[in-house]
């Protein structure tokens, strides 16, 4: 074949690790799942679920990987041999490991504890950090890490260390997405420089890493009460790009299910308004959970409404009073959306006294009990 001609090729047989091959892979499995009268989760299509009178099953499936759930032994020993005849299966039995994370079971607290410390030695290593002296906090107070910043040196990584930047940035993103909401702000914000980061930015990664050295035991306790009660905050305008910063988290009991820290996409001109952004995005999030709480209803008994709270009074003044400030004129159509979810499945509070911060403190992993408001 000349190499100046442009060919396309065309696919016979699915390769695993190619996007055609994990399309069909689903299609596949959904095709028998529903043969056996399962059903696929309206909010996460990955989801699966089968009720039988008082007993249930749900199957989660990433890839080729299925974790069950279900309060049945008869029915879970049935699906796994209706699924042997297509597929050939390896039970793990108790789940104990799960891509990298640890689960833990205490059954007499009825919690689950879920970690990532193989993982985070895993990578330290892999950077070669794991004799490095370990940090308290992921990045220093008030770091400023834009290009402009006198703080920030003006040498450009070569390309090589750029890689690794990137492969650094990487590797965190799964343990905040997985079980580490304390870094979440710290990451987001070097996320921003994977174009053209400085040596600073090393650094800084750097420190997140010897971070998560010195804390790799946490773990993220999932349980309690089925009270879902949400926290959102906002830092308004701190940073030099004039975005404001946005931050929530939600529990489920003494467990945190659902977190966010990041940039707001818009400028806003008051801190009332960041306030309203930031909720929006934190009611868009609560809006998905009851969604898969109410079709989990076997599993847990969603009541309505859920609290939100947040700490700026000016915020809950506006949906009800008949004047409106000028500045609330420039808000833009999309951070409305929370007014109607205040009079329907959505609560907006403040605290009497405490305060959410963007940034999740240590107290949220490891005992979640201390954050909630008296």
């Amino acid at each position: 074949m000349k190499a100046s001609k442009r060919v396309v090729l065309r696919l016979k047989w699915l390769l695993y690790g190619t996007k055609q091959g994990v399309h069909h892979w689903y299609k596949e499995l959904k095709k028998i799942l529903l043969s056996f009268e399962f059903k696929v989760s309206a909010a996460d299509q990955a989801t699966f679920y089968k009720v039988t009178g008082n007993d249930f099953l749900v199957l989660a499936a990433t890839t080729d990987d299925f974790t069950i759930v279900m309060n049945s032994h008869t029915l879970s020993t049935k699906t796994k041999s209706e699924l042997n005849g297509h597929f050939e299966l390896v039970d793990l039995g108790d789940i104990n490991w799960l891509l990298g994370v640890s689960v833990t079971r205490n059954l007499k607290d009825k919690t689950i504890s879920l970690g990532q410390q193989a993982y985070v030695e895993q990578i330290v290593t892999c950077f070669g950090l794991s004799d490095a002296r370990p940090d308290v906090t992921p990045m220093e107070p008030s770091a400023d890490y834009h290009f402009d910043s006198p703080s920030v040196s003006p040498m450009l990584l070569s390309p090589a260390k750029k890689t690794t930047y990137c492969e650094m940035i990487g590797s965190l993103m799964y343990c905040v997405t997985m079980t580490r909401p304390d870094i979440a702000y710290a990451v987001s914000m070097l996320c921003q420089f994977l174009e053209a980061p400085r040596t600073t930015h090393m650094k800084a990664v750097k420190r997140i890493l010897c971070y998560l050295l010195g804390t790799k035991h946490l773990k993220l306790v999932l349980g309690g009460n089925t009270t879902v009660v949400g926290f959102s905050d906002t830092d308004w305008a701190s940073q030099r790009h004039r975005h404001s910063i946005s931050g929530f988290t939600y529990f489920i009991g003494l467990g945190t299910i659902s977190w966010s820290a990041k940039k707001q996409p818009i400028i806003t001109l008051s801190s009332t308004e960041a306030k309203y952004v930031a909720l929006t995005h934190a009611a868009k999030d609560i809006l998905w959970i009851h969604k898969l709480l109410k079709e989990f209803s076997f599993l847990h008994n969603l009541s309505l409404p859920t609290t939100l709270y947040c700490d700026k009074s000016a915020y809950l003044r506006t949906p009800l009073s008949t004047v409106v400030p000028s500045i609330s004129t420039y808000t833009s159509i999309s951070s409305a959306k929370p007014l109607p979810l205040a009079t329907s499945n959505c609560s907006i509070s403040q605290p009497r006294r405490w305060l959410l911060t963007f940034l999740p403190s240590l107290s949220h992993v490891s005992n979640s009990r201390n954050s909630m408001p008296s």
